[in-house]
């Protein structure tokens, strides 16, 4: 028997912070897709944005799908091909913002 099912207080714990956890992403989709919706179609990305997007949406797999609001699913796929080689940031605004974005 695992050590989970040994300790209710666990169990009750792991299964509120899931729910805690798929709320506040539901919360961020739904602000997200009201954001999109004042944002011009096309929206231009940095470098260093894509690189942390692809930094952080790729150990996600396949459902990165589901939370893409700003690119395709095959744009996204590109950057991360792409991202396989070392960023070249143009200029010390991308580094700033890319060392700010990391912060978050």
């Amino acid at each position: 028997m695992s050590f989970a099912r040994q300790n209710p207080l666990l169990v009750f714990l792991i299964h509120m912070t899931q729910s805690i956890m798929l709320r506040q992403i539901a919360y961020l989709k739904a602000e997200n897709k009201i954001l999109r919706s004042y944002a011009p179609k096309q929206i231009q990305t940095s470098p260093a944005e894509r690189a942390l997007l692809v930094r952080l949406g790729a150990p996600l797999g396949n459902a990165i799908q589901e939370l893409l609001s700003i690119a395709h699913y095959k744009t996204f796929l590109r950057w991360k091909r792409e991202g396989m080689q070392p960023v070249e940031l143009s200029g010390p605004q991308d580094a700033r913002a890319f060392r700010r974005m990391s912060k978050n």
